[in-house]
């Protein structure tokens, strides 16, 4: 059985109980000891938020973001994404937003107010429609042209991510 917590220093720690229970049971102390010490440190997850009014679309993009290791938000409309930045921006590493959205402001306006607001989100924005220049779009973001391949996002996501 393998259990996890969060660390303060923003990793998240895995160990297995069970193989710690056993050397507890069957060798000494030192061993228990040993064992605990020896516990699998894997970076915290990455969170995006996806920012896409079409549901068969924001399905495979955020299926395909969980299959490849980051915790994702999923919402249908602009306005929802500001209420989850707003209760939780801290926990939001990347918004991929489409451009053509619902709401108060389009995706691009979303992008570019996340970017004045919370400059530490990334920022990565699509759109079959519309395609705007480097100038156009907040500093530091990307664009992706639709249809995309879903490797596509998931290579953008991680550098975006990375740094």
């Amino acid at each position: 059985m393998f259990r996890t917590y969060d660390a303060c220093n923003g990793n998240t720690v895995r160990y297995c109980a069970l193989l710690l229970l056993r050397h507890c049971a069957c060798d000494c102390f030192g061993t228990f000891f040993h064992a605990l010490t020896f516990v699998i440190m894997s970076p915290a997850k990455k969170t995006v938020l996806v920012a896409e009014d079409e549901s068969l679309i924001r399905l495979i993009t955020v299926e395909a973001l969980a299959d490849a290791g980051f915790h994702v938000i999923e919402v249908a409309h602009t306005d929802e994404a500001l209420a989850v930045l707003k209760a939780d921006a801290a926990e939001i590493n990347l918004l991929f937003t489409d451009i053509n959205m619902p709401g108060s402001m389009n995706g691009l306006e979303l992008a570019h107010h996340v970017h004045c607001v919370w400059p530490r989100v990334a920022l990565l924005i699509a759109s079959g429609k519309a395609q705007p220049t480097r100038t156009e779009r907040p500093p530091g973001s990307r664009f992706l042209t639709k249809p995309y391949a879903v490797d596509e996002v998931v290579e953008h996501v991680a550098a975006l991510v990375a740094g």
